[in-house]
């Protein structure tokens, strides 16, 4: 799996990561959200930049900003307004006005990166923590999409209790959905939406 993330070029890396947020775009959970946390890519991840910009003065979007061992979320305006935290990603900067302690409540879906993910919907992250502490946070309906390439969709990773599982994938080629989130109607804050 490394080894085809290292052979993708520029060019490869922007269609495809066009394909998997134009599928996110077309689900009933990101046009019916209001406020979404996303993130800002980096390596291996679906690139978001253009997304972000696309989509700010329509929607709420939150980004994470580490700290310490947290995830907090706190809201993106434009590129402009952005600094260079932990690991070289890019966060919004940190607005002390900014309640973060609320922030799980308003949150109506949460995009996540990762490493890897299964066709179980568990995902392998860079070993921190930090999303499954911060998914933990959640309320349990709040909907929790994983994005990744398709060569980064696995059969079977290994999972931890504590890991949270997403409630499906988008990748490049397909989306995959957890069984009790495909055949339920109600997830989330979307209720009486099927996801596709």
């Amino acid at each position: 799996m490394v080894c085809r993330g290292n052979e993708y070029t520029r060019q490869w890396l922007s269609e495809h990561s066009a394909k998997v947020l134009n599928r996110l775009e077309q689900t009933a959970l990101f046009r019916r959200a209001a406020c979404v946390a996303l993130y800002h890519a980096i390596r291996f991840e679906p690139e978001t930049v253009g997304f972000l910009a696309k989509w700010a003065d329509r929607k709420t979007i939150l980004l994470p900003v580490i700290m310490e061992n947290d995830l907090r979320f706190y809201p993106y305006t434009s590129d402009h307004a952005l600094t260079t935290g932990a690991f070289g990603i890019r966060e919004p900067l940190r607005n002390t006005s900014y309640d973060t302690s609320a922030v799980s409540t308003v949150i109506d879906l949460i995009v996540v990166p990762g490493i890897a993910f299964d066709r179980r919907c568990n995902r392998l992250g860079r070993g921190k923590g930090y999303y499954d502490r911060f998914l933990s946070s959640l309320p349990a309906t709040t909907p929790k999409l994983g994005v990744c390439f398709n060569f980064q969709l696995l059969d079977n990773l290994p999972a931890e209790p504590f890991d949270i599982p997403m409630d499906g994938v988008i990748t490049d080629k397909e989306i995959v959905y957890r069984k009790s989130v495909r055949d339920s109607t109600t997830v989330g804050t979307c209720t009486n939406y099927k996801l596709q």
